[in-house]
């Protein structure tokens, strides 16, 4: 894949995709002047600019569909929590038996995690990336509170923020696959 190429991929994400060809040509006229590196701030700007718009922009709009998101995927969590603790009790405390269980838990997590993508991605056409990124936010800040009372209780911190990043790419992954999906109906579809 071309750098252009990447670069429309990537804006399309948060734009029509004949604006984001468009803008990338303009970058791509002056990249020989200012730099691969400039070229690819300014693609990431513009992406983070876009989802920070629309999610400031419309608070309550965002809030309204990060909300349900989030109990949705708390709820996908808390069921895994409680299967993970019937485990513990069962074989699951032998080494044997434990790596399976864990791989397993993980990958339904992950997956979990796509599918609220999918269904908040649904919800919000258009906007798919910046209703994700309304409900990371609030899910990183459920996060952060979890480790400061934990920290308080003199626990110390836990892996669960590494664990946070790579579900909020399976999530963003997840509104990717609608957004991409919506594209390609609405440029398959021709008037008579």
């Amino acid at each position: 894949m071309t750098k252009a190429r990447a670069a429309e991929w990537l804006l399309s994400q948060v734009l029509p995709p004949d604006r984001a060809a468009s803008t990338v040509g303009d970058w791509m006229e002056d990249i020989g002047q200012r730099g691969s590196i400039w070229f690819w701030s300014c693609v990431l700007r513009t992406v983070i600019a876009h989802v920070w718009s629309d999610v400031a922009g419309s608070p309550s709009t965002m809030a309204g569909l990060a909300l349900p998101g989030y109990t949705r995927y708390s709820l996908g969590v808390v069921g895994m929590a409680v299967l993970t603790d019937a485990l513990r009790m069962s074989h699951y405390r032998h080494a044997i038996y434990r790596w399976p269980f864990e791989l397993g838990l993980h990958l339904t997590w992950f997956s979990w995690a796509f599918q609220t993508g999918l269904w908040l991605a649904r919800r919000a056409p258009g906007r798919e990336l910046s209703a994700c990124a309304a409900l990371s936010l609030i899910g990183w800040a459920a996060l952060l509170g979890q480790e400061l009372t934990s920290f308080q209780q003199g626990v110390p911190a836990s892996y669960i923020n590494l664990m946070g990043v790579a579900h909020d790419v399976a999530l963003f992954a997840g509104a990717i696959w609608i957004r991409r999906r919506f594209l390609r109906a609405a440029t398959s579809w021709k008037p008579h």
